[in-house]
């Protein structure tokens, strides 16, 4: 996937930073990141832009990757979502979601990796 955007939604900031550090390094662009779903929709809606992959919580106090997935349905537009929990019980909650990954927290970095070979390597 060439250019490709993508935005980090993570309540906890040293998971943000985490992802967002790491997904830097793999493709060498900036990270759009948030700490709350409604600032990243309406990010979303004031530029107009739509990331190509979405990496969020499923559901916490802060982020609803939900509410994001539903907001980006209503746009038309079919990004990649990695829906991420504390508990494997949200992975059959985020596959319903239409999630194309799903991560576990506590996670491996090799895990962002594989994202990044899997959603953005595989597609160039």
């Amino acid at each position: 996937m060439e250019n490709v955007k993508i935005m980090v939604v993570e309540g906890n900031h040293m998971v943000n930073s985490l992802i967002k550090d790491v997904m830097m390094f793999c493709v060498n662009r900036d990270i759009m990141t948030f700490f709350k779903d409604e600032d990243a929709i309406e990010y979303m809606k004031k530029s107009g832009v739509i990331p190509d992959l979405i990496i969020s919580r499923l559901h916490d106090e802060q982020v609803s990757g939900r509410k994001i997935a539903g907001f980006v349905k209503k746009q038309n537009k079919q990004p990649v979502f990695v829906f991420a929990s504390d508990t494997e019980n949200d992975r059959a909650a985020a596959e319903k979601e239409g999630a194309g990954a799903f991560l576990q927290i506590p996670f491996a970095i090799s895990d962002l990796f594989k994202i990044v070979d899997d959603f953005i390597v595989e597609e160039v």
